[in-house]
């Protein structure tokens, strides 16, 4: 007879963290699809594959590669949906289980219950994100109290992000035949974050469904900026700079993005799309800059990053391109010298690039062709000068060149020259796509010179910092840290623009957070999501008062794009209640049926008069 198998003590940790693992799984994978929340599963997915990429690379390589990794496969997903003829929710949320079960297997192969040792070097390694947890804490806590709501996120072109990805599940994902999107991506993330249990939403509620999960998915992306920022720092520091010197910098860093010269302005013009490129850029910088990782990975990972900015903005992906020149050449010259049986390395890289080509002859050049035009139009962004452009970019080369000098090592000098270059060649081609206005100096390159600004900044910071850190004086570190700090209050301060002067706007997340008061649109949202119905076409007409009728009708009239005409959303953006034709006009311009929320009480009347064939359904709105 067989004896009876005893787990032994040193396997007992073993077993336990195998019954945890998939504990987690499962726990996250039911909250995804009874749509409670889907963060638990998506945050555990990217912490895993981190955590399996750290295996042969370094933490901060890990969490870059994984972020990267998962924005690609986002970006291929949503392209080949339709092609299973299921609902896009659903096709999220099988994709999103499957990875889950994957991830928890292959953790628990190689996981052990963490250690005194462990669980200190983690303490070590969360100080340097000390800055994205308070402000993820704060953001937590106002939301739990009821100071914060969602309207922060609703401005500008923020309705058309949230159309865009209503469109993406009516159609199952990108159907071009259907809905042209030259950048699916943003619109792609908030289908994932919001397809787990949509099923399970009523239509009273979908549309703040859409709305909330749009506005967790942005306000993670902007604490995501500071964190990678604070990565970024990290990696910068010297390997013999003290310990707190690099906290106290990568904090430092990390409110780089976090400033209204990134984040408000983002906020303000409805730039969901920058918030998500910044993401990509610094994930880009942070694996180029891996130098303890085989060129081939790197340049794996460069790969994912163009992909991903390719489905988010085209521009950009010239940046990782520029930043895997080098890692390129470092490939070839190893492809050269390797063995026959080494060279199955390569097959990751290959099979990368084949991927991207695809992407890029299936999808980018016929987009580019059909819509390059498009890179010349207007609208509405802050004011640059071509001048501070250029100023960002010389301090970024000079600060570059420092450091190689001091580090007798020419490879940041040579990414930082080589990012600076093609990225003027892109912002060159953004400007002759504008030869036909009378502004060489619009939209499009504005928002390029912004973006890489403030890549160009959140780098040179972290050089000069990196820099004081060789200083041996004391004396001299503090002072360094102090002029850091006080050019970063002024560049942030000086970035407020006029109708908002005051300097407690310097963080716009704290506003964000309802600190000092709510946001003066939080009411205006809560009205519209309360009386608005899912499928059914909806205007405000005096409902409140005229500032937040134009807010809600805003998001009414570009909510149902499926069914209404294109030109109907000229009155999103201006609908005069009390100019009658014009609300008949409006009216006759929407599929039925059509509900009106108003608190005037001769509105039927009026309308009757003047537009008796339209059939409407006016209410009196639930406050």
């Amino acid at each position: 007879m067989t004896p009876k198998r005893v787990a032994t003590p040193a396997a007992l940790p073993l077993i336990r963290i195998h019954i945890v693992t998939w504990a987690v799984v499962v726990a996250c994978g039911l909250l995804a699809v009874f749509s409670i929340s889907a963060w638990p599963l998506i945050i555990f997915c990217v912490v895993g594959v981190a955590a399996i990429i750290r295996q042969r690379s370094t933490t901060t390589f890990g969490i870059a590669a994984s972020i990267l990794l998962h924005l690609a496969a986002v970006a291929v997903l949503i392209q080949l949906a339709p092609l299973t003829r299921l609902p896009l929710a659903l096709t999220v949320s099988v994709c999103l289980v499957l990875e889950g079960l994957v991830v928890g297997f292959v953790i628990s192969r190689f996981a052990r219950w963490p250690g005194r040792q462990s669980l200190l070097a983690l303490a070590r390694y969360s100080l340097f994100f000390v800055t994205p947890i308070i402000a993820s804490v704060v953001m937590t806590f106002s939301l739990l109290i009821g100071r914060s709501g969602v309207a922060w996120a609703m401005g500008n072109d923020s309705p058309a992000n949230v159309s865009s990805a209503r469109i993406l599940f009516a159609d199952g994902g990108v159907n071009s035949r259907l809905h042209f999107n030259g950048s699916p991506e943003p619109h792609s993330l908030l289908t994932v974050v919001a397809g787990p249990g949509r099923w399970t939403v009523s239509s009273w509620d979908l549309l703040a469904y859409d709305i909330s999960a749009y506005a967790q998915l942005w306000f993670l992306l902007i604490v995501a900026t500071a964190a990678l920022s604070a990565l970024v720092a990290k990696q910068a520091m010297p390997q013999r700079s003290p310990l707190w010197f690099g906290i106290v910098s990568a904090n430092a860093i990390a409110l780089v993005p976090l400033t209204w010269f990134v984040a408000g302005y983002s906020i303000l013009f409805g730039f969901f799309n920058a918030t998500l490129s910044v993401v990509i850029l610094l994930c880009s910088w942070l694996v180029a800059r891996g130098q303890s990782v085989s060129p081939g990975i790197r340049l794996s990972a460069l790969g994912m990053a163009s992909l991903a900015l390719l489905a988010t903005w085209g521009p950009l992906a010239i940046i990782p391109v520029a930043l895997g020149i080098h890692a390129l050449w470092q490939f070839i010259c190893s492809a050269r010298s390797a063995q026959t049986h080494a060279r199955r390395r390569f097959w990751i890289p290959g099979a990368v690039f084949a991927v991207s080509a695809t992407y890029i002859a299936l999808v980018t050049v016929p987009d580019l062709l059909s819509s390059a035009s498009a890179l010349g139009n207007d609208g509405g962004i802050m004011t640059l000068s071509p001048r501070i452009v250029g100023l960002s970019a010389a301090v970024l080369i000079v600060t570059a060149a420092i450091y190689s000098m001091v580090e007798r090592s020419p490879r940041l000098f040579i990414d930082s020259f080589l990012v600076t270059l093609l990225g003027a060649g892109a912002l060159a081609f953004l400007v002759f796509q504008r030869r036909a206005q009378p502004d060489l100096w619009g939209y499009y390159p504005v928002k390029f010179a912004w973006i890489m600004m403030t890549i160009f900044g959140i780098v040179s910071l972290s050089i000069i910092l990196a820099l004081v850190a060789r200083v041996r004086y004391r004396g001299l570190i503090f002072g360094g840290i102090a002029s850091v700090m006080a050019l970063g209050i002024g560049v942030a301060i000086a970035s407020i623009p006029d109708i908002r002067a005051r300097v407690f706007d310097a963080l716009p997340l704290l506003a964000v957070a309802g600190i000092p008061s709510p946001h003066p649109a939080d009411p205006a949202a809560r009205f519209m999501m309360r009386n608005k119905e899912d499928g059914v076409n909806t205007i405000a007409v005096n409902a409140l008062t005229p500032t937040e009728d134009g807010f809600i009708n805003l998001w009414l009239f570009q909510m149902e794009p499926l069914k209404n005409n294109l030109d109907v959303r000229i009155f999103a953006y201006g609908l005069d209640a009390n100019n009658t034709s014009q609300v008949c006009t409006a009216i006759s311009k929407l599929t039925p049926p059509v509900r009106i929320l108003t608190s005037e009480a001769g509105l039927r009347e009026r309308l009757v008069a003047q537009c008796p064939s339209e059939i409407v359904d006016i209410v009196a709105p639930s406050r």
